[in-house]
């Protein structure tokens, strides 16, 4: 859980279970269970929440960043799968959450950290 918050490999939208058990020198299964105990959290739900997470920030930081640059700079490879988690993970899509007040994004962004 470590590395997923202080590494950022989220960001690598090529990232697999196998290429991040390499990465901490320990195997799939090892990685799953020691997650689930950690976070209750598969390893998809954990890196699509840090990935939303991200997005939420780079929305923060820059409201008038293009959907395009934005589904890229959180880790995602397609925008239909972007928005599809994030409005499944904050109930909002990106455009109504543009219009969201700075401290309710706050709010949201601090559900969603781990």
């Amino acid at each position: 859980v470590k590395l997923l918050m202080e590494e950022s490999p989220y960001l690598d939208p090529q990232i697999s279970r196998g290429k991040l058990a390499s990465t901490i020198g320990t195997n799939e299964k090892y990685l799953s269970q020691a997650l689930k105990d950690k976070t209750s959290l598969g390893l998809t739900e954990i890196l699509n929440r840090r990935r939303i997470c991200q997005a939420i920030k780079n929305l923060s930081e820059d409201p008038q960043i293009s959907m395009q640059i934005l589904v890229v700079t959180s880790g995602f490879t397609s925008e239909r799968t972007f928005y599809r988690v994030f409005k499944k993970t904050t109930g909002f899509t990106p455009s109504e959450f543009k219009r969201i007040p700075a401290d309710k994004k706050n709010e949201i962004l601090n559900q969603f950290e781990l």
